[in-house]
This record gives C-alpha cells, sequence and structure tokens, in this order.
C-alpha cells in the first residue's frame, strides 16, 4: 500500500514539474512577426460614432528578446490618406513593463509605459495580454486598458478607457483592431 502511495506522489510531482513556465508578453509578441490585416474601429469624438477603416500591421521581433516593432498603416480618407505609424516596444522582463514609443508623421512622439501581464494563455497561438497605463483621453486624465487576444491567425486589440477625474464612469471603448494573419503568396 505504501508502494502505490508513494509511486502516485512521485508521478503527480514529476508532471507537476514538468509543466513548462508560462511565456512573457515579450516572448508572445514576439511570435506575432509577419504581416496581419484588417481593420480599425475607432470612436470619433465629435460625432461619438464608430469609424472602421481598413488597416495592416507588420510586426517585426527583433533578436534581443525584449523588442518588436509595429508598422502600423491605415487609410484615413482622400485628405489624409495613408497614416503610418511606427511603434518600438521595449519589454522589461524584470519589472513587468512595456515602454512604448510611436512616431507618426506631423505628430509628436508619444511615449508611455505599460503594466503588462498573461491574462490568459492555452499555447503560443492562443493567449490574451492586458496592457495597463495612466494617460489622456483626448483632453481628459484617463486609466488606459489595451486587450490583446491571438486566436490561431486571428489578433484582436481592444483599447478601454475610464476617466479619472469627475464622477465614476465604467470603461469606455476605445478603439478595436481585428487583423487576421496575411498568408505569404508563393512567388
Amino acid at each position: 500500500m505504501r508502494l502505490i502511495i508513494l509511486i502516485s506522489v512521485l508521478t503527480a510531482t514529476s508532471a507537476v514539474a514538468q509543466t513548462p513556465p508560462q511565456p512573457t508578453p515579450a516572448k508572445l509578441e514576439s511570435g506575432l512577426s509577419g504581416q496581419w490585416t484588417g481593420t480599425l474601429t475607432y470612436r470619433d469624438y465629435q460625432s461619438d460614432k464608430m469609424v472602421d477603416l481598413p488597416m495592416r500591421a507588420d510586426y517585426r521581433a527583433l533578436d534581443d528578446g525584449a523588442t518588436v516593432i509595429n508598422i502600423a498603416t491605415f487609410d484615413d480618407g482622400p485628405k489624409a490618406g495613408n497614416v503610418i505609424i511606427t511603434t518600438v516596444e521595449l519589454f522589461n522582463l524584470k519589472t513587468g513593463t512595456v515602454d512604448n514609443v510611436a512616431f507618426r508623421r506631423g505628430r509628436p512622439q508619444d511615449k508611455e509605459t505599460d503594466k503588462t501581464s498573461v491574462a490568459a494563455y492555452t499555447d503560443d497561438q492562443h493567449w490574451t495580454l492586458q496592457f495597463d497605463h495612466d494617460g489622456m483621453d483626448g483632453k481628459l486624465k484617463a486609466h488606459i486598458r489595451s486587450i490583446e487576444t491571438r486566436d490561431g491567425d486571428t489578433l484582436t486589440i481592444e483599447e478601454d478607457v475610464v476617466p479619472l477625474v469627475g464622477p465614476k464612469k465604467d470603461w469606455k471603448m476605445r478603439n478595436i483592431t481585428k487583423l487576421t494573419r496575411a498568408v505569404a503568396k508563393a512567388p
């Protein structure tokens, strides 16, 4: 009887010890390398209506295991034409944060530091990351939360905001990006 109990304990301990650790947000984002296409839907602050724009995102993970570059391109209509936003993310694996710097023609650099975490993880193709920081939403100070969900070859990024001043309010969607991994065409 003792032998059966000992074998059961050793088997359970061995199974727990063999469970791989959950990957970092940097590792999961690095798996996005390549081209993605889809739609950016954002809240127009003048009309408070949602606007859809076709978009493309090109992700590239650098060999340092901490840097991911995203070049997002969307058509903002006949007057503005293509808008290109290049974002460089540098993940700090010790603090659980990511420093972001976004560049867009005609605008100052946008810098922020997000607290980041793995909200859900099944495997390297199925996960959810959460990014949080305090910043500006239009002209108001706000808490900004971004939920990034990968489900195989689809990627959804929803950004929500809640004001930091004034009466307590519910989270409000700021924008949502829905992308599908572009399939490379044979030459």
